[in-house]
C-alpha cells in the first residue's frame, strides 16, 4: 500500500528521493501488518500518526545517507563538528523512536477506543 508520496515530503534541507519513499511505504506497511490490519480497512483520509510515521521514516533514511556529506559541516562547541545531516538524522530518529512506541490498531483504522484509562493509586 502507498501511504506516502513525494508530495508529502516538506523537509528543505533533506534531498528524499524514491527509494526512502518505498522503504518508508514498505516499513509502515509492515507494521500494518503486525496489527493483521488489511488494506481496505485502514482510515480514508489516513490518519496523521501513520502518514507521518511514514514521512519521519523516508526522512530519518534520506537522513541517515546523507551524514557526512556536508560540505558547510562547522565546528560547535567545544571543537564538536556539525553536520547538518547528522542534527536532521537524530532528530528525526527521536521522533520515529516516539511514533514507532505509540502506534496502534486504532490509530490505523481511525475508530476510538472506548473506555478511560485505569490508574491504581496506592499510599505510602
Amino acid at each position: 500500500m502507498i501511504f506516502i508520496t513525494d508530495a508529502d515530503i516538506t523537509d528543505d534541507v533533506l534531498v528524499v528521493d524514491q527509494s526512502d519513499i518505498d522503504a518508508a511505504n514498505a516499513y509502515v506497511g509492515s507494521v500494518q501488518a503486525k496489527f493483521a490490519i488489511a488494506d481496505n480497512d485502514i482510515a480514508d483520509p489516513l490518519p496523521y500518526n501513520i502518514r507521518r510515521l511514514a514521512i519521519v521514516y523516508a526522512c530519518y533514511t534520506a537522513a541517515l545517507d546523507a551524514v557526512g556529506t556536508d560540505a558547510t559541516e562547522t565546528m560547535g562547541e567545544n571543537r564538536q563538528r556539525i553536520d547538518i545531516y547528522e542534527q536532521k538524522r537524530k532528530a528525526y530518529y527521536a521522533e520515529l523512536t516516539a511514533l514507532s512506541g505509540s502506534i496502534t490498531a486504532a490509530d490505523f483504522t481511525g475508530t476510538a477506543v472506548g473506555g478511560s484509562p485505569k490508574v491504581t493509586l496506592g499510599r505510602s
